[in-house]
């Protein structure tokens, strides 16, 4: 979304160029984080401490994705930024990822996954707007030549690096779901033939409170 949004940006009376490397690092940016913040909330045993840490490290990643994508821009004015909003942008990154993570642990069904996925689209677009509206820009003294790739020339590198991250996602994510089955198997109480033909469970939590018996498996 980022990087598709940064197509259509402009400065009147201003050319702009991408710095390739620059705009690249940011993307393996917030793959990385991405994959950290998934990793953390998918193997962490307590989710009151692993989401919020998953969530705040993974906002904190887009954060610096997109304002590292904003540093790789090249144009002949000057760029400054409102503190302020930067500062709301980062909050709405790290609250849009913490969400997003929660939704991967609880959401399941394709109506609630569609709601889901709106309500982080938002998100993510509220994040990437407002740190838009934080920069400013301003036309500087003397004509300046600026370096870089156009932006039409950054779409191939966006559908792959696109590509990579949904392929990516959808690894972990299908990794964190063989997880859940084999724990919630492995926490079924396992069954066994006791004397006389019966299968009974040997689970001591599911046994009767009156002589000790087990209770028939029917």
């Amino acid at each position: 979304m980022h990087f598709t949004a940064m197509l259509g940006v402009g400065i009147a009376g201003a050319p702009i160029r991408y710095d390739v490397p620059m705009t690249l690092l940011s993307a393996v940016i917030a793959i990385g984080v991405v994959l950290i913040g998934l990793t953390i909330v998918t193997r962490g045993r307590r989710q009151s401490v692993s989401l919020p840490l998953g969530g705040a490290i993974t906002g904190l990643g887009v954060a610096a994705m997109h304002y590292l994508g904003m540093r790789a821009m090249r144009t002949g004015a000057e760029i400054a930024y409102r503190p302020e909003l930067v500062m709301l942008s980062i909050v709405i990154a790290v609250v849009a990822a913490t969400a997003a993570l929660w939704f991967l642990l609880h959401v399941r069904g394709l109506i609630k996954t569609a709601g889901a996925a709106l309500v982080m689209s938002v998100a993510v677009c509220g994040m990437h707007y407002t740190a838009m509206a934080a920069m400013r820009a301003r036309h500087s003294a003397g004509v300046h030549a600026v370096d870089g790739v156009a932006p039409v020339q950054l779409v191939l590198p966006l559908i792959a690096t696109v590509s990579l991250v949904v392929t990516g996602l959808v690894i972990v994510v299908g990794l964190a779901e063989l997880d859940v089955d084999a724990e919630n198997r492995a926490g079924r109480a396992p069954l066994g033939r006791a004397s006389g033909g019966d299968w009974r469970s040997t689970d001591p939590a599911n046994r009767s409170d009156g002589g000790g018996q087990w209770p028939r498996r029917n």
